[in-house]
């Protein structure tokens, strides 16, 4: 089983984009603030410069696609954190119902409410009124 480090560097390898978003992101903010700072006291006084307003308007777009990219990153980092959750929860199912060299069941992910098959040793969930084997739940 990977830690969450190794998985989520194995997991950013394979989709580079984010760095791309990132990129992005920072360079969108960077510069639209740098047309809104270095505008806006022109915009503010009595003889407004049409280039001023217009350099502004170009800053404020550019700051609107950074927050799009960094929504962007965000939505990255949700889908790698959902995926490490499945992998964390395929890894425990395949270990919960594999038999181990003696042929029990691995009881080390049960939990509290699953109860053990009194026949084979499978760990079912509490929901389940009947093993696979056909034994019924125990009361």
């Amino acid at each position: 089983m990977k830690s969450k480090s190794e998985f989520m560097s194995e997991y950013r390898s394979q989709h580079p984009e984010v760095l791309v978003y990132t990129f992005f992101e920072i360079i969108c903010d960077v510069v639209g603030g740098l047309f809104i700072i270095l505008n806006f006291d022109k915009l503010s006084s009595y003889t407004r410069k049409e280039e001023a307003t217009t350099m502004v308007f170009i800053g404020l777009a550019l700051t609107v696609f950074g927050v799009i990219f960094l929504c962007l990153v965000q939505s990255y980092s949700k889908k790698a954190t959902e995926a490490y959750e499945e992998y964390l929860k395929s890894f425990n199912l395949q270990q919960q119902n594999t038999p181990n060299t003696n042929g029990i069941y691995n009881q080390n992910t049960v939990s509290s409410s699953d109860w053990h098959c009194p026949n084979c040793g499978k760990v079912n969930p509490n929901y389940v009124g009947t093993c696979g084997c056909g034994e019924v739940k125990p009361k």
